[in-house]
């Protein structure tokens, strides 16, 4: 990965890494950080993000696995409504 520090929880699923590689080389982010995972049966692909909501350090999303649902925060540097617009736009190219 590039120089984007990720969260306590390193382990990357083989669903989703390439997702997460990919997210860390749009511009303003900080920090990604791959929070609790839960178990779930849903109908979504493997490595898809679903936007839940800003947040006043970044932005929040549920990222769907193989296993279920886990919660991905993106920190963003200098962090203001304009900035997190942007970069959740960036980021939705790269959602199945």
């Amino acid at each position: 990965m590039s120089t984007i520090e990720l969260g306590r929880h390193q382990s990357l699923g083989k669903s989703y890494k390439n997702l997460v590689q990919n997210i860390s080389k749009v511009p303003n982010i900080k920090k990604i950080i791959l929070g609790k995972a839960f178990n779930a049966r849903h109908s979504q692909p493997p490595g898809r993000l679903s936007f839940k909501e800003y947040t006043e350090a970044g932005i929040k999303y549920k990222l769907y696995t193989n296993n279920g649902i886990r919660d991905l925060f993106i920190i963003i540097n200098n962090n203001n409504n304009k900035i997190s617009k942007i970069v959740s736009s960036k980021i939705s190219k790269y959602s199945n």
